[in-house]
Order: C-alpha cells, then sequence, then structure tokens
C-alpha cells in the first residue's frame, strides 16, 4: 500500500476590484521549496497589493507566522476546509485558474445519496497539472481511492473521471449536471 503524501501547493488569487493579493497555502508542511515560491509572490506584489495569507490549517498558520514577519503581510485567514463557503470558494478558485490543471473531488456531501452526481462531491484539492501527470500518477501520488473523482482541465476543457478499482470512467456530465443523471463512461 502506498503511503499518502502531502501536497504542499501555493496559489495566487486577486479578488475583482481589490488592492489585495491572497496567498492560498495548502498543506501542513513548508519545504524550502514552497517557501521560496511565497517569498517570490510576496517580492512581485510588495509595492502595488496588499497580501493575505489563506490557510486551512492552524500549523501552517503557525509556520507562516514563524518564518515571515509580520511587516510584510496584513493578515492570516485560516479556513475551515468543510466550510460551505471555503468549499465554493476553493472550486471557483480551481474553475479559473490559469493554465491546465487537476482537481480532486471526494464522495460523501450528502449521507444516503449514492447518485454520482456533483453535489455529492466537494473539492479537497487542486493543483497545476504538470506535463507527466496521468490520471494514474495523480491517483498514486494523492492516494485517490474509488468512488473518488479527478477532475481534469486541459486547454479549457474540463473533464471528470470516477475513479474505480482498476480503472477510470468519464462522466460527461458531472459539471453541468442538472438532470440528476450520472452519465457513466468507460475510459475505453
Amino acid at each position: 500500500m502506498m503511503p499518502k503524501r502531502k501536497s504542499e501547493q501555493v496559489f495566487i488569487t486577486e479578488p475583482d476590484g481589490a488592492n489585495t493579493v491572497q496567498i492560498h497555502v495548502t498543506g501542513g508542511l513548508m519545504p524550502n521549496a514552497v517557501f521560496l515560491q511565497i517569498i517570490e509572490h510576496m517580492k512581485a506584489h510588495k509595492d502595488s497589493k496588499t497580501i493575505v495569507f489563506v490557510v486551512y490549517d492552524v500549523k501552517m498558520m503557525l509556520l507562516i507566522r514563524q518564518a515571515i514577519p509580520s511587516e510584510y503581510y496584513e493578515r492570516i485567514e485560516l479556513y475551515s476546509r468543510d466550510d460551505p463557503e471555503t468549499v465554493k470558494r476553493r472550486e471557483a478558485m480551481f474553475l479559473n485558474m490559469a493554465g491546465n490543471a487537476y482537481g480532486i473531488y471526494l464522495f460523501g456531501q450528502r449521507p444516503g445519496d449514492f447518485r454520482i452526481i456533483k453535489e455529492n462531491y466537494r473539492l479537497a484539492q487542486f493543483g497545476k497539472l504538470g506535463d507527466s501527470d496521468t490520471l494514474d500518477t495523480i491517483r498514486a501520488k494523492f492516494a485517490v481511492i474509488p468512488g473518488n473523482i479527478i477532475a481534469i482541465k486541459e486547454d479549457g476543457a474540463l473533464t471528470a473521471w470516477y475513479v474505480d478499482v482498476l480503472a477510470f470512467s468519464k462522466l460527461p456530465s458531472f459539471f453541468d449536471n442538472a438532470n440528476g443523471k450520472d452519465g457513466l463512461q468507460d475510459a475505453g
């Protein structure tokens, strides 16, 4: 069994009309590469924008407080991963992310409802899609289990894939599911 690896990622958002840059930091660790990424984003915006950190883990909040002097940012906002507003905000970030990206949707939003429809899933994690990333590498890297969904945003097109024990099935209507059907197709 492959051990689950934590993903450390940094995402930048600039809310419309705001003079603020939000630096979203996921994960509970801050390796040097992530720290350097944060510093580069802060340097790029230090004179023109207010910098706000958005974190989803208390450990990350404490790491930022220890690693980065408070005079370089306005505040740190801590969000619950399961808060409905945070879930909406995270999904909007994924869907509006520039370039190719992946998203991992976890099953179980509505207990007792086993239909494969978007309302029964929540976006748990997303990131930039690397050149060598495939459904199999994403599944292995993040220990994605059967029943969850991997979404791929590539060249502006969004595709959802149901994760099964040995394969993936394309979900053509996952993102535009108004009729409640799952529309499962094998990944032939």
